[in-house]
């Protein structure tokens, strides 16, 4: 079941840009930061 707190937009959209940015800085693609992070974070 996903949780309100993962569904909210505003949530996702900085999720999002913090593993842009991140993966930018350290030459990694976004997929190898933001695939374990929602498993385990947010319980996608």
């Amino acid at each position: 079941m996903i949780s309100s707190f993962a569904t909210n937009p505003m949530v996702l959209i900085g999720f999002g840009v913090f593993v842009g940015v991140f993966s930018g800085l350290m030459g990694l693609g976004g997929g190898a930061i933001m695939i374990p992070i929602m498993v385990l974070a947010l319980g996608l």
